[in-house]
């Protein structure tokens, strides 16, 4: 699906299956709950550890998500955290702004 924004988006039911499409393809930028079936957005950062090839990742939680269980997440993985609930019309430029500045250090 192409939007508006130029931006090509694909969907995942659940991280296993966002970790298969990650390793099928290439992907500049990858916006994650923590709470998803199957796998939480937990195990997916840490299985992307082992990925040479991976993208940004943004991170959505909700603000119960404590200190203790972010600092899981490991920094080299993750980029950036959205708390729930957020502004949509902010998260959306942010989300764009980052998209677009992943996609232009990758093509240079």
């Amino acid at each position: 699906m192409t939007l508006m924004t130029g931006c090509t988006v694909e969907t995942a039911a659940n991280g296993f299956e966002a970790l298969q499409k990650m390793r099928a393809q290439s992907f500049d930028l990858l916006l994650l709950d923590l709470m998803m079936p199957m796998m939480s957005g937990y195990d997916v950062v840490d299985q992307m550890k082992e990925m040479e090839a991976r993208p940004a990742v943004i991170v959505l939680t909700a603000t119960h998500a404590d200190a203790s269980s972010l600092e899981r997440l490991d920094g080299r993985v993750v980029s950036s955290i959205l708390r729930k609930p957020f502004d949509v019309r902010a998260a959306s430029d942010f989300i764009r702004v980052t998209a677009a500045a992943v996609h232009e250090t990758r093509a240079t």
